[in-house]
Parts: structure tokens; C-alpha cells; sequence
């Protein structure tokens, strides 16, 4: 008998949240001993899907989500991938593009420092990759084939985009550049190219989100929306050539852009030139 499309694995010990948002249904689903950090989420659940709508100018249709999920196991198959738990101490949240899903997990929020992730950031953070890919048609939340109790085919995307793009106008649109000023502050001290908050692998977050800011800033949020389109399937296999393409929609040479950026970010955040000289 052939198998029909399903949401992915859902533990049958999850206890779920549902909250109406929009057209679409909004679920968070968690373990009786998180009830308490799901219940906060939930209280700024719609609010944050309401600032996201407003700001992608969308109104989102589909159903979405949310998990909180403790245990190594339910990550892994809630994600479809391993991680070396010990290792990935910064895995406090993850988008899961394929599947329209956000994960939080509770064990690594309890160790981090609140000043430094705060709840709601962190979950308007990932809520805001998925409002990325739907401004650019890719907003499925059927891709999950549950094909038994044990095994599950999960077609994951690989990521579209230059990391630093995704990862900066998420940081920048969860409100994150004020949490994370003092990091970007030092990260400017230390190098303050334009290029440098384009690292193509793992970017400074904060870093990569003061370049999505500059070019928000800079070109408006109609003009950075158009480059963002330009950003489709066909970079995953050339993310160089990606990434010229979505810069070179501002029609500005590497030199001229960088030197607004240099403008931008003096006055922006002008303490970044402080006591430079005098450090080694």
C-alpha cells in the first residue's frame, strides 16, 4: 500500500499547543516536563508571526510547526540529521526548511546565557528563515514521508542562499543586532571589510547581520526583497556566483560598495574605531 505524505515524526508523549494565526493553524508541540518554556513561546507565538507577516509583507497559509524537544534522539529524527550533541553547544534553535518546522531545545537554552539568547529572538530568529523561503515561492510543509515507526525519509533541503544572507536578515529581523552589539562592535575592531561579514561557511551572525542592515538600510526593504528573489534553487551548486548576483542587483562595483559600507558603518557604529591604534 503506498504510503501517503505526512507531517514528520511526532512523538505520540508530545502535548501540543494549538493557536490560530491568520488562515494558517499554529501548533507547538513539547514534553509534559517543558510545558512551561512552550507556554512562554506560545504567549508571544502570534504576536512574533504577525511582526513577520508585516515585515515579508505575507500572509502566511500554511500550517506551521513548533517543537521543543529535549532529548538527542527526538532532535535527530525531528531534524533528520546527527550532531555531535557535546560539540554542538550552539544549537539552541534550527529551522528546518523542508518541513516548515522550528525546533527549540531546552537543553542548550538552559545553558546559555539569557542575556545572550533571549527567548523571543531566538524564536522569531528561525521563524523568520521560513518567512524568507516563502517570500521566494519555497514554502512547503509537506515534504515529510513517514515510512515506518522507525524510519523516516526526510527530504532536506540544502541550504539556497550564501549562509551569511539567511543568517543575517534573520538576526537582523528578530531585533538580535541590539542583543548582539558588543559582539559586532568587536568584530569591526578586528576586521572591517565588507567581505569579512560574508564568510560563506558560518558567519558572525551579528557581523553578517550589520551587512544585511547596511543593505537594507542603504537600498530599502523593496530593493533588498527584489535581490533576496534572485536567490533560487539553482545556487546550491555555484554559491559564489549566488552571491555576486544578489550584490550586484544594488548595481554598485566591489569598490563603491565598499566604501558605503565603510560610511555606513562609521556612522552606525562609530565606537568600533575606538583605541583600535593603540591594540595589538
Amino acid at each position: 500500500m503506498a504510503k501517503t505524505a505526512s507531517y514528520c515524526w511526532q512523538d505520540p508523549k508530545f502535548q501540543a499547543i494549538e493557536l490560530k494565526a491568520g488562515k494558517g493553524a499554529f501548533t507547538i508541540y513539547h514534553y509534559a516536563q517543558d510545558k512551561q518554556l512552550a507556554t512562554e513561546i506560545a504567549d508571544s507565538a502570534l504576536a512574533l508571526d504577525s511582526e513577520l507577516q508585516n515585515f515579508f509583507e505575507l500572509d502566511r497559509q500554511s500550517p506551521f510547526r513548533l517543537y521543543v524537544a529535549t532529548d538527542r534522539s527526538h532532535w535527530e529524527r525531528l531534524a533528520g540529521t546527527n550532531l555531535d550533541w557535546e560539540k554542538a553547544w550552539y544549537v539552541v534553535g534550527s529551522m528546518l526548511t523542508a518541513n516548515d518546522q522550528v525546533v527549540i531545545n531546552p537543553d542548550k537554552w538552559d545553558k546559555r546565557s539569557h542575556d545572550f539568547v533571549v527567548l523571543r529572538e531566538l524564536v522569531k530568529h528561525e521563524l523568520a528563515h521560513s518567512y524568507a523561503y516563502a517570500l521566494r515561492g519555497e514554502f512547503d510543509s509537506e515534504q515529510c514521508l513517514l515510512k515506518s515507526e522507525d524510519e523516516l525519509a526526510q527530504e532536506q533541503e540544502k541550504s539556497m542562499s550564501p549562509y551569511w544572507i539567511e543568517e543575517g536578515l534573520a538576526t537582523v529581523v528578530a531585533g538580535q543586532m541590539l542583543t548582539w552589539k558588543d559582539r559586532l562592535v568587536k568584530s569591526l575592531k578586528e576586521n572591517a571589510e565588507f567581505a569579512h561579514a560574508m564568510d560563506p561557511k558560518r558567519p558572525n551572525y551579528s557581523r553578517a547581520g550589520a551587512a544585511t542592515l547596511f543593505l537594507l538600510e542603504t537600498y530599502g526593504k523593496s530593493s533588498y526583497f527584489e535581490a533576496l528573489k534572485l536567490v533560487t534553487d539553482g545556487c546550491r551548486d555555484d554559491q559564489a556566483k549566488c552571491n555576486a548576483k544578489f550584490l550586484g542587483h544594488f548595481n554598485k562595483d566591489n569598490h563603491q560598495l565598499e566604501q558605503q559600507w565603510l560610511d555606513y558603518i562609521n556612522k552606525k557604529w562609530p565606537e568600533y574605531k575606538e583605541n583600535r591604534e593603540g591594540e595589538s
